[in-house]
């Protein structure tokens, strides 16, 4: 459905799973809440519920929008997502859009390997809040590691296992977030997701390069005023 001008948001968010919607949903909330961004900032995530045209067809998701939204913004996880590099991918996204977006009012990202990599960017403090969530005494780096090769070992089979703790934070941030999830709160969820991207400081976030872009764009694009002067 097309929106109507007046109340049309500007900021059109493209994620390809509910937990990506929820994270920078968040996210942005935050932003505007604390004055990072335009307090008037208006917004909408909308979620690719194929979960497969974000890198071949994104035009067919925001087509609605264009003509109404100034800035686009589409994220997706680069593991499965067919590109050869994330920059290959961020590439076809641009191509495919730049003849209804200006380059300045758009951003693709590829979140490499996934969204999770953002969280475990900061995993002690992640792992640390997990914990206090539980109330109950935090599993061991031994414990974890064998629940996430065994999460691993069910949903990838054959994909070799990391062998610390450090080695899944950057090739299986997912399996990792998962075990931590399970060994202390009892499950994984969005719902936990969404807690942490509006609970963790956001500045630890952006250790992240990726996250930072994000950030980073999204404060160029929507600048809170400058304070005025005494």
């Amino acid at each position: 459905m097309t929106p109507t001008t007046a109340l049309a948001p500007e900021l059109i968010v493209l994620v390809p799973c509910v937990a990506t919607n929820k994270f920078f949903d968040a996210i942005i909330r935050r932003g505007i809440e604390r004055s990072c961004m335009r307090k008037t900032t208006r917004y909408r995530v909308i979620r690719d519920t194929m979960r497969d045209c974000l890198i071949r067809e994104p035009e067919r998701l925001l087509g609605a929008y264009f003509g109404h939204a100034r800035s686009f913004l589409v994220l997706w996880d680069h593991h499965g997502s067919g590109a050869t590099t994330p920059e290959v991918g961020e590439d076809t996204v641009r191509q495919r859009l730049r003849k209804d977006v200006p380059e300045d009012n758009l951003l693709a990202v590829a979140i490499d390997p996934e969204l999770e990599a953002i969280l475990v960017a900061v995993y002690p403090r992640c792992r640390e809040w997990l914990v206090h969530k539980s109330q109950k005494a935090g599993p061991t780096d031994d414990a974890i590691l064998r629940k996430t090769c065994s999460i691993l070992r069910a949903d990838h089979p054959g994909n070799s296992l990391p062998d610390s703790i450090e080695d899944a934070q950057q090739r299986t941030p997912k399996e990792l977030f998962k075990a931590t999830a399970i060994l202390t709160v009892g499950r994984y969820s969005e719902a936990l997701v969404e807690e942490l991207a509006a609970t963790l400081s956001i500045s630890q976030f952006k250790s992240m390069p990726t996250f930072r872009r994000v950030t980073d764009w999204l404060q160029a694009q929507f600048p809170p005023p400058l304070a005025s002067s005494s």
